[in-house]
């Protein structure tokens, strides 16, 4: 089983995880990542999405 198996389908998370790349383009980050400093960073694609995560958990609770 992959993890994308276990994200129940029409979900938030599902949501974020199929159209991420639409909702935060690369390009939307690319003056904060300049890709000649220091070691490669986490996606800002995949922080971008958890703070989303964490603001709708802290709203829902």
């Amino acid at each position: 089983m992959t993890c994308r198996e276990l994200i129940p389908a029409g979900s938030v998370f599902a949501f974020l995880a199929g159209h991420r790349g639409a909702l935060f383009p690369a390009e939307m980050f690319a003056d904060m990542y300049p890709s000649a400093n220091g070691r490669p960073s986490m996606p800002p694609q995949i922080l971008a999405s958890a703070i989303t995560l964490q603001a709708l958990n802290l709203a829902l609770s």
